[in-house]
């Protein structure tokens, strides 16, 4: 009985996390996110680094110079002028040539008449080829003479390159650090810009999504802290997961009585409820 009322109360009290946080995505609109609608989130190539490209790019539609460029430089301390460096998305740079490690396509290229660049690799969960990084490099060294130019791998955690045993010389970038607080500060700088502002909000919610960051995880961890808050509270929980097989199964005989009831796929289908285990 007392086990029973545990669990009542603990359910009771999610409950209300839920419904807080369901008020509070109502309230603040922070549950609207176009990436998701059109289940782009995750897309590392047709939208992030499309999109990172749109931005750093002074000639793109955004009107806005090389704005954002300069604030991109100002993250990752690139000590250099911004005024004749162009933006290339998806560089082609000849063939793979596996026994010189060359050719490929760099995701974003920023280069200047000063024989400088930056190439930048972007890995979201895409796998990482073999020595695309030293590709790469060995690109820049051959088209751009400066030693000022670098290879940067970004990912979302601003993990190392799997071939970094055999190949160093490549920067770390991270969506979590690097991407957010550039985003941030193109954000800041657009406050009077309200379209602007309003999709680098959306695009700083959709980093802090795929990094862990967002409201969903207050709520995980405001219900971890619940079950975790006293001894029959964590067996209540441990009630409620030991029935769990049951519930998917009482759910399934609901499904099916619902199903029977509708004669006209009664007349169409043999429906059987499932057998319990």
């Amino acid at each position: 009985m007392i086990e029973s009322q545990a669990v009542g109360h603990l359910l009771t009290q999610v409950r209300q996390v839920v419904h807080n946080h369901e008020k509070t995505l109502r309230t603040t609109g922070n549950g609207f996110s176009f990436t998701h609608a059109l289940n782009i989130e995750r897309d590392e190539a047709r939208f992030h680094t499309k999109f990172l490209g749109y931005l750093l790019n002074p000639k793109a539609g955004h009107y806005q110079g090389d704005k954002f460029l300069k604030l991109f430089f100002d993250v990752l301390d690139i000590q250099e002028s911004t005024n004749d460096f162009t933006v290339g998305m998806e560089k082609h740079i000849g063939k793979v040539d596996w026994e010189n490690v060359d050719g490929g396509r760099i995701d974003l290229l920023i280069s200047s008449s000063k024989q400088i660049a930056y190439a930048i690799e972007v890995k979201i969960y895409a796998n990482e080829q073999p020595k695309q990084l030293e590709r790469y490099r060995n690109f820049l060294n051959r088209k751009f003479k400066n030693e000022k130019s670098k290879v940067y791998f970004l990912t979302l955690m601003g993990s190392e390159s799997a071939f970094q045993d055999s190949f160093k010389k490549y920067e770390t970038l991270s969506f979590n650090i690097n991407i957010l607080d550039w985003i941030e500060r193109c954000r800041l700088a657009s406050i009077d810009q309200p379209l602007i502002r309003e999709t680098l909000t959306q695009y700083i919610a959709n980093i802090k999504r795929l990094t862990q960051q967002n409201p969903d995880d207050q709520m995980s961890d405001e219900i971890i802290n619940l079950i975790t808050n006293s001894d029959a509270s964590f067996k209540a929980f441990e009630a409620i997961t030991s029935v769990q097989s049951g519930l998917y199964q009482k759910f399934g005989e609901n499904l099916v009585e619902t199903l029977m009831n509708q004669t006209d796929l009664k007349e169409k289908f043999i429906i059987q409820k499932p057998k319990k285990p």
